[in-house]
């Protein structure tokens, strides 16, 4: 016997009620700067409806992508900025034999520092798998414009009882920048072990070309340690008074490195410590209190080597946002 037609079959219409009033989409969190939607379907008696729900956006979020623009674009502005009604700050030129000094001493980093000290693709790999991801730290390494670093030191005016310290030193060139432009003790903190042996190596040839005084010399400290560690942050950072975070963004390291000053009490000359956060605004906690925002000229990446060990040439932005924040305690 042949099936009948599916058009002459018989079909059972069932009255639909009106659809309820949907209420508003509920908001949610910011993923890079717009609302990320999710289709659904809602089921209304025998009927379906399809609608989008968005994720929560509330106002106290800051788009993603307004923060990565003013990390190179410092001009922009944002609501959720907590400092915006805070003007810039210029940095004063520094001086015809500061700015001499640091262009030969450039050139003379560019013979201590070679090709040889480029990372390669394979110790890269390894550092990232045993150092950096288990400390939850960006292993990308970057040196800030050394004008730009020395006019913030020549305008914090350190003297000889002051302490430097640069937290995520990489080959510790600003450390050396530091020692060359003022007169105080200079300390250097890397994570990665090769990055801080090539920082002693770069070291020791510059000090025997006669690049650097054995004055200056002897003010360089170059420490290798890992300040996301429960007792990583060494002894010789915690007696310092000008610390700059240019290392990328490790929440754990910040939070080490906040509770380990704060534990270690106030410096012995009843100063406040300084601390500068390259481009990222810190948590504000007990103690700290918001001073500045400056400019700096650039941040430079360096060269590197892939996976085919081709060298794959680094890049420069043109301007950097600088915090400043003060410690009292």
């Amino acid at each position: 016997m042949l099936r009948p037609d599916w058009r002459e079959r018989p079909v059972w219409r069932v009255p639909l009620r009106p659809a309820p009033q949907l209420p508003a989409p509920v908001t949610g969190r910011v993923w890079r700067g717009r609302p990320r939607w999710a289709a659904c379907i809602s089921v209304v008696q025998f009927g379906c409806i399809p609608c989008t729900v968005a994720p929560r956006q509330g106002t106290d979020l800051v788009s993603r992508r307004v923060q990565r623009l003013r990390k190179v674009q410092p001009g922009i502005d944002y609501e959720q900025d907590p400092w915006r009604e805070i003007p810039w700050c210029d940095l004063p030129p520094l001086s015809m034999g500061t700015e001499e000094r640091l262009v030969q001493l450039r050139k003379d980093m560019e013979e201590a520092y070679g090709e040889e000290h480029i990372e390669p693709w394979h110790v890269r790999r390894k550092e990232i798998e045993e150092v950096f991801r288990p400390n939850r730290c960006a292993n990308t390494y970057g040196e800030l414009d050394h004008n730009g670093f020395a006019r913030l030191l020549q305008e914090a005016s350190l003297q000889p009882h002051h302490r430097f310290c640069d937290v995520g030193s990489g080959l510790g060139k600003l450390v050396l920048c530091a020692a060359v432009v003022t007169c105080a003790e200079c300390y250097g903190v890397e994570i990665s072990p090769h990055r801080h042996q090539c920082a002693l190596e770069g070291f020791q040839r510059l000090k025997a070309s006669g690049a650097i005084s054995a004055e200056e010399a002897s003010r360089v400290h170059l420490l290798g340690g890992n300040c996301a560690a429960e007792d990583g942050v060494p002894q010789d950072l915690l007696r310092a008074s000008h610390l700059i975070l240019t290392m990328r963004r490790s929440t754990q390291a910040v939070n080490r490195l906040y509770k380990a000053l704060h534990a270690s009490g106030p410096l012995l000359s009843g100063e406040d410590r300084i601390l500068w956060s390259v481009t990222h605004h810190l948590k504000m906690r007990e103690g700290m209190t918001f001073q500045r925002r400056l400019l700096i000229e650039g941040f430079e990446l360096p060269q590197s080597l892939g996976p085919d060990n081709r060298i794959c040439q680094g890049k420069v932005t043109q301007e950097m946002v600088l915090h400043e924040y003060r410690l009292a305690f």
